[in-house]
């Protein structure tokens, strides 16, 4: 009786899923870098409260929206809101999966950072697909490529003035091998502070809302942020 019970609570308190493995994609990186390791450890225990399997694919941003858009996988991991503009039908679940300050990046300090509109004057490299920077940088002077490695290039070589991106994919780029001796550096104040979202896939709404509660629930125990002491994802 006593498990009848217990089972019956389980049962209730995340519904069933119609699919055995939930596949995400996250922008950019590797395996071997904290930021995917980060995700990858989120979503196991996430899964592990939705009594579901998790699949985590490192893609660029283009990419990974044509994969979305075609159900070819379920879920964006981290987007910001105006991504919604993009996929209309997506569901957003409402808690960030993640909330970080974005940077802008040059060779030199002679730069006045005061938020986007300070940026005008300066050439800009992006990312392509960089919803924000379509965002908050359409009126800028815009160099678009295809990654982050480029982008710091692209201010290594002096062909734009600023990049900007969160503190902790330049750090994974600025300390590889191929920019050990680079001067770009990181300026300050923030530019902004990035809010990104988890984007579900049309048809998926039970799995939105499971996510969300489980979410939620990693966040109020301390395991979220055990994580990131865990993976020494700090020093934003």
């Amino acid at each position: 009786m006593i498990l009848r019970v217990i089972i019956t609570i389980s049962f209730l308190s995340f519904p069933v899923m119609a699919k055995d493995t939930l596949v995400f994609a996250i922008i950019d990186g590797s395996k071997k870098d904290r930021v995917y390791n980060l995700a990858k450890e989120v979503l196991t225990e996430i899964g592990a409260r939705m009594n579901i399997k998790t699949e985590l694919r490192s893609l660029p941003p283009l990419r990974a929206e044509a994969l979305f858009k075609s159900g070819a996988i379920d879920a964006e991991l981290a987007r910001v809101a105006s991504y919604h503009k993009r996929v209309p039908s997506a569901i957003r679940v409402n808690e960030p999966i993640i909330s970080a300050p974005l940077y802008a990046y040059a060779k030199s300090d002679d730069f006045t950072i005061k938020g986007w509109q300070s940026l005008t004057p300066y050439k800009i490299v992006t990312v392509r697909g960089y919803v924000f920077a379509e965002t908050h940088l359409a009126r800028h002077d815009n160099y678009f490529v295809d990654s982050h490695e480029v982008a710091f290039r692209f201010i290594e070589t002096g062909r734009a003035d600023l990049f900007i991106c969160s503190g902790i994919i330049a750090q994974r780029v600025l300390k590889s091998k191929e920019f050990e001796h680079s001067l770009v550096r990181k300026l300050v104040p923030r530019v902004a502070m990035s809010h990104s979202y988890t984007f579900f896939a049309k048809g998926l709404k039970k799995e939105a809302l499971a996510f969300e509660k489980a979410l939620l629930e990693i966040k109020e125990n301390g395991i979220y942020d055990k994580l990131f002491h865990k993976i020494k994802v700090l020093g934003w």
